[in-house]
């Protein structure tokens, strides 16, 4: 029986239907503003062992760096030939500031590689002058629990304030007065790069490992402390206490934000207070 073509449509017949993967669509451009996006990657987790994995890298980079700086001076000259001033703390101020830049473009380097937006670890906008103002009541918050503890000491023992800490005494050993003049810059970038990555990245894989965030938060504050262990056990103790009420305001706001303004403001005004009272800083 032959095979007739369809009658063609009549005027008032609606258009044929067209299938979805007919339509040609545009290719999806990653652009670098995606990289912040606050939508539904920045909330997924990487996997156990990856997370795992990722902080070995990251404690690998932290353990490795300053025997490759020492290599380095080995090879290229003493480490007189190295210091402009005289003073070898400033070997140890450029240590730990390429540290925390190497430690920072680690971290970011393995959110991309795990297809995740930098807002994964806090590098957000999102809320910045609410943010900020949690920032600034928390850093309020801290001083006046240091000013009790401070308090409670001198009941305990008038000498606490007038001798000098432990901690005092190791920053004074490490650290040149020099330093003092570059105070907002020195402070702003230890906040950002601590914040990155013991907040931002140490806490985020530990709650992936854990699945737990108070725990992680837990975590996060004893690697805090540990990598201030320098300043002595009683420093270690008020800084581990800061680490908790950092990582817990990290978890609450998912923003580096409020952390960065009270980690930057607390070291700045430490420092100027430690400069201030520290004639023999030298």
């Amino acid at each position: 029986m032959p095979e007739f073509p369809p009658p063609p449509p009549a005027a008032n017949d609606p258009p044929p239907l067209v299938r979805y993967e007919d339509v040609p669509t545009a290719r999806t451009v990653n652009a670098p503003t995606e990289w912040f996006d606050d939508d539904a990657a920045a909330h997924r987790r990487p996997s156990k062992l990856r997370a795992f994995l990722e902080l070995l890298a990251l404690g690998g980079v932290a353990l490795a760096l300053p025997y490759l700086f020492v290599f380095f001076m080995l090879a290229v000259g003493s480490a007189s030939d190295l210091n402009f001033t005289g003073d070898e703390r400033w070997l140890n101020v450029i240590v730990t500031n390429l540290m925390g830049l190497l430690l920072v473009i680690a971290s970011l380097v393995m959110v991309r590689l795990n297809s995740q937006p930098l807002a994964a670890i806090g590098w957000t906008a999102r809320d910045l002058v609410v943010n900020i103002l949690i920032g600034l009541a928390t850093l309020v918050f801290v001083f006046s629990m240091i000013a009790g503890l401070s308090l409670v000491l001198t009941l305990l023992d008038p000498t606490v304030l007038t001798e000098g800490t432990p901690a005092q005494k190791a920053i004074q050993e490490t650290f040149p007065r020099e330093m003092f003049r570059w105070i907002v810059p020195i402070t702003l970038w230890i906040g950002i790069w601590e914040e990155t990555v013991f907040r931002g990245f140490v806490i985020t894989r530990l709650e992936a490992i854990v699945r737990w965030k108070w725990l992680s938060v837990l975590l996060g504050g004893v690697i805090f402390a540990l990598g201030h262990g320098y300043q002595g056990p009683l420093a270690m103790v008020i800084i581990f206490a800061l680490g908790l009420l950092l990582g817990a305001v990290f978890v609450w706001r998912r923003s580096l934000v409020p952390c960065i303004v009270v980690h930057m403001l607390f070291d700045f005004i430490m420092f100027f207070l430690l400069g201030v009272t520290s004639p023999d800083w030298t």
